[in-house]
């Protein structure tokens, strides 16, 4: 535990420090988030070989253009004539547990508030701090998201 006041966070020193839930002054270190944002043209990780359930490839459907045009982690992948929204795949574990709680969600498997973790827009590493609903936040390592 240290203390959040002062100069660069107090303890923490260029670290971000994440107060406790119910805390004004009292929490833990984590390395700094990168301010840094990249572009979301293209995502990590590649398209499916095969179409998804309901994905025609003969009576056209274009939900997107490119990989921005898409929600979260989901990219924007050609099947036939269509061009579609879908879960990659080879991608990183942040954005594979990311797509997999995205899917629970919209079939009503689990509560929405249920926490998606932060990925890096460039790396798709897991963010080191991750935050849930409620705000409280704590630090994580990077490859496993532990």
């Amino acid at each position: 535990m240290v203390s959040c006041t002062g100069v660069f966070g107090g303890q923490c020193g260029e670290d971000e420090c994440q107060l406790f839930s119910g805390e004004s002054a009292k929490g833990i270190c984590c390395p700094r988030r990168s301010t840094a944002s990249f572009s979301a043209d293209y995502k990590i990780g590649q398209c499916p070989t095969r179409a998804a359930n309901g994905v025609s490839t003969t009576n056209c459907v274009n939900e997107c253009t490119t990989d921005a045009s898409c929600k979260e982690v989901n990219k924007c992948c050609k099947f036939g004539c269509s061009q579609v929204c879908v879960s990659p795949v080879n991608a990183t574990n942040c954005i594979h547990y990311k797509s997999a709680v995205e899917r629970l969600i919209v079939a009503n498997s689990v509560p929405p508030t249920m926490h998606k973790p932060i990925c890096d827009d460039r790396s798709g590493l897991y963010g080191s701090t991750q935050c849930n609903s409620e705000g409280q936040c704590w630090c994580v390592d990077t490859v496993t998201g532990i």
